[in-house]
């Protein structure tokens, strides 16, 4: 075990997580280290070169969409470290174009198995790349579960609500073909932290049978763009500090629809019967009132939400894992969470 598996075992113990008063606390700010420093100063310098490139108006009807998915897809990729020990395989079955990451073969082919569906960020327009991949390779590892990571359809063309739909038909299939609700955790990076709160709403609402858990990553879930750290965090974060190309990415994925429909803007909705929820963000991160907003809204409705800040780090930095400890210390938290809410059948039930 690692020593951020010691932590995440300690901090994230089932027994603490059945507690009112876990969930209540405010949770201490984790401190950040050299590694995490020079690894944020390296994306700093990457972004600002990928920002050099030339491009067009995005608002375009002729712009290049499927040329800015490969420059970001090889911009990504080029610090992707996929782990040796995580099988992958194509989701032929799924209606929503899908791949499974898993520890063995066996338990990706296991509908019984701990399962996570797993939404990918890239600001409602840009495709799932490598580096996506390594975080769901990662959440498979510390998770003990099988992942399915869901190729939702893109903005500009398939808008709001294609993706929430996309996400709700996947988890659909899940349960359809044997997987129950209670063995379903529900993960999402960024924007996909956004589709995957939305998902949950649009589920509830229809009356489908909640998952275990959620656990948003930087979710980007407020289309208003009204946290107050849109504005004291715009210039603090290296992967998501561009606010004008956020803005349009949001207008390109609404096409005319009010970013307040509880959809659009999940972190605006009524939260009441959401799953129990962990919520990981950077205190640099541009869009941290989101979180915060999540985390409050759900408490507000009753339910349980916990918020951990980890000090300096960037947008999703979890997606660095290869590199600094505070990405690997994340992800076994969340690994951690994940086991306690979907536990060994002889234990307690942590949504009670």
């Amino acid at each position: 075990m690692t020593a951020g598996q010691a932590m995440a075992a300690a901090v994230y113990d089932l027994n603490a997580l059945l507690t009112s008063a876990w969930w209540a606390e405010e949770a201490p700010v984790h401190p950040d280290e050299w590694r995490g420093r020079l690894a944020v100063f390296y994306v700093r310098c990457m972004v600002w070169l990928m920002r050099r490139l030339p491009s067009r108006d995005m608002r375009s009807p002729d712009y290049d969409w499927e040329g800015t998915r490969r420059r970001f897809a090889r911009f990504e990729g080029v610090a992707a470290k996929f782990p040796r020990d995580v099988a992958r395989a194509d989701a032929d079955d799924i209606p929503v174009p899908s791949e499974w990451f898993g520890d063995t073969a066996r338990r990706i082919g296991n509908s019984a198995a701990r399962t996570v569906l797993y939404v990918h960020g890239g600001s409602y327009v840009l495709e799932r790349n490598a580096l996506h991949d390594v975080l769901a390779a990662h959440i498979a590892r510390e998770s003990d579960a099988r992942v399915l990571s869901v190729d939702y359809r893109l903005a500009p063309e398939h808008p709001f609500p294609s993706g929430v739909e996309d996400i709700v038909a996947a988890y659909r299939h899940l349960l359809a073909t044997g997987t129950p609700a209670g063995r379903i955790a529900v993960v999402g990076d960024s924007a996909g932290g956004g589709l995957a709160l939305a998902a949950l709403v649009a589920m509830r609402d229809r009356g489908i049978p909640m998952p275990a858990a959620f656990s948003a990553l930087s979710p980007w879930a407020d289309l208003t763009f009204s946290g107050g750290s849109v504005i004291y965090n715009a210039n603090s974060d290296p992967f998501m500090s561009d606010v004008e190309f956020v803005s349009v990415c949001a207008e390109l994925y609404l096409q005319g629809h009010s970013p307040l429909v509880p959809l659009a803007s999940p972190a605006l909705a009524d939260l009441h019967g959401m799953p129990p929820t962990l919520v990981h963000v950077g205190s640099t991160d541009l869009l941290l009132d989101d979180s915060r907003r999540i985390v409050d809204g759900i408490r507000a409705a009753g339910g349980r939400a916990r918020l951990d800040i980890w000090r300096n780090m960037p947008h999703v930095w979890q997606r660095l894992a290869a590199y600094i400890p505070e990405a690997s210390d994340s992800l076994a938290s969340i690994g951690q969470f994940l086991k306690a809410a979907i536990p060994d059948p002889h234990f307690g039930d942590m949504a009670a």
